[in-house]
């Protein structure tokens, strides 16, 4: 029969379980909400600065494949030593930065380019054309920087911040991980919709007033239910578990002491006379390699000598005082008092070799080294090249259906349909997983992508495209290759009758997406 005493203890622990299940509960809203802003002021910037780069320099897409490029470029080189920067940082700190880099960024560059295209016509004559072409370099680098932060802050939240608020509990982290996913998603398909009708409805300047006000209120309301969490939840304010590998070079075999701790020559002697007298030596027989004879090997070639019954420390030609197992104490703990053995027996040439690893390139080099040595690296090599074949609503389809008279509404439409079709696939794996296997399943999702795909490719030779076949016969000729440009939007109804290639090709695309969300499922399990 349990004790009055027990139960009492039980159900306080299960009181305290419980109430703090509802305060993570809580806070888990918070981080929701915090990152539905995020993202959604995310995917507003995403597309409306393909829009944006178009009429800075209306008939070409040129802008927008430079801003492409640039980006996977950028993502590519810097996203690494982003993340150990955040790795290094507290947590606070690493979502302040990245939070007031990133709306601060689309806030500047919305304005800038919003201004750039309302007094266009002031800015081409100046420096004859100088100050237009910074412009246009000024903002795509604004736009690199945006969606730089825009990854550091998706590092912060989901890779560090929801761990922290599962506090060990797998359930509870893949649920958040869900949620934030299905966040994502969500606001995937509402941004397109809202900034597509506002630039449609009104003009371009109006819709950057409402991406820098947003961003504006997103970044206090962002930070303020960031505080409120870190301010509520210890494990946020812990220090993080940096990684470490150890290896010869920074593993010290002795510690050099400062003169202070080190015992004085005059005091080991005396105890070592005493301990000879004190202690008889054991037989020859009876003598066996022991831990202090390696020990003894050791430190021979440290310049100490070791006796067999004691630790005797007797200087050698050359070498210093050194102590064994003397501990430095906190008074000296000063980093400036207390020399390392590391640092005094390493030479110049190897600090060089030692900060020529830690190069931005070497560093890639590794990461490409510890990639290829994973066990899944051709999984990931065959995703990759999965997306190779990928046709979305990114800058240079956006920036095309501009230049055939597709209006922003539109094409914010068709993008927001592109996006739900993908959630579709996304949630329908669960089903065809369980009647297929997850094999048949990955293959349905490819074969469904592949023949969406097909209608993009029959875009190219359906009417009113400016592609002529005629140029295949002949690679020199580029008169079938130019993109003609229409200043004016169309109607629904005139694109049907006119470009039906449009038709086939935003078909293709939107539809395509439900295969391709269907197949990364069957990659990743």
């Amino acid at each position: 029969m349990e004790s009055p005493e027990n139960t009492t203890i039980e159900e306080s622990t299960t009181t305290n379980n419980k109430s703090r299940s509802k305060c993570l509960d809580k806070y888990s809203v918070l981080i929701y909400v915090s990152h539905f802003l995020s993202s959604f002021g995310d995917r507003v910037w995403a597309f409306a600065v393909s829009i944006y780069l178009y009429y800075l320099y209306p008939g070409s897409l040129l802008l927008t494949a430079i801003y492409g490029l640039s980006t996977c470029l950028s993502l590519f080189i810097f996203l690494t030593p982003v993340g150990r920067m955040i790795d290094k940082s507290k947590r606070l700190k690493a979502a302040r930065l990245t939070i007031l880099i990133q709306n601060a960024s689309v806030v500047i560059g919305a304005i800038m380019m919003a201004a750039a295209i309302y007094y266009k016509q002031d800015i081409m004559p100046i420096w004859n054309g100088g100050l237009q072409i910074v412009i246009y370099a000024v903002s795509i680098g604004i736009a690199i920087i945006a969606e730089l932060a825009s990854m550091a802050n998706k590092i912060v939240l989901e890779k560090d911040w929801i761990v922290i608020l599962a506090d060990g509990n797998e359930k509870k982290l893949a649920n958040l991980n869900a949620t934030m996913r299905t966040i994502n998603l969500c606001c995937k398909v509402i941004a397109p919709l809202v900034v597509g009708q506002i630039i449609g409805t009104f003009n371009l300047v109006v819709g950057a007033i409402f991406m820098a006000s947003w961003n504006v209120v997103s970044a206090v309301a962002e930070y303020y239910l960031l505080y409120v969490i870190f301010s509520h939840i210890p494990g946020l304010s812990a220090q993080k578990q940096e990684s470490f590998v150890p290896s010869s070079e920074n593993v010290p075999l002795v510690q050099i002491s400062t003169p202070e701790d080190s015992p004085d020559l005059n005091q080991l002697k005396k105890m070592e006379s005493q301990l000879k007298s004190d202690v008889p030596p054991p037989p020859e027989s009876m003598h066996t390699p022991s831990r202090h004879d390696n020990a003894e090997s050791l430190t021979a070639d440290k310049g100490l000598s070791m006796n067999n019954n004691h630790t005797s420390l007797t200087p050698r030609d050359g070498f210093e005082e050194i102590s064994l197992v003397t501990p430095v104490s906190n008074k000296h703990a000063n980093p400036k008092e207390t020399p390392n053995i590391v640092q005094e027996t390493r030479k110049k040439p190897d600090d060089k070799k030692h900060k020529a690893k830690d190069g931005l390139l070497c560093k890639s080099c590794a990461g490409w080294k510890h990639y290829f040595s994973h066990p899944v690296k051709f999984a990931g090599l065959a995703l990759a090249s999965l997306y190779m074949t990928v046709l979305s609503f990114d800058g240079v389809t956006i920036g095309y259906l501009s230049s055939q008279g597709v209006s922003a509404g539109m094409v914010g439409n068709l993008s927001a349909a592109a996006a739900a079709i993908g959630v579709l696939g996304s949630l329908s794996f669960p089903f065809f997983r369980r009647k297929l296997g997850k094999n048949t399943t990955g293959i349905l999702g490819f074969g469904i992508e592949t023949f969406c795909l097909v209608l993009c490719v029959a875009s190219i030779f359906a009417p009113g495209s400016p592609f002529d076949p005629k140029s295949i016969l002949n690679p020199f000729d580029t008169s079938g290759r130019n993109i003609s440009y229409t200043a004016d939007q169309l109607s629904l109804k005139e694109i049907w009758q006119t470009r039906s290639n449009i038709f086939l090709l935003m078909a293709g695309i939107a539809t395509a997406r439900y295969g391709l969300w269907v197949l990364p499922h069957s990659s990743f399990i």
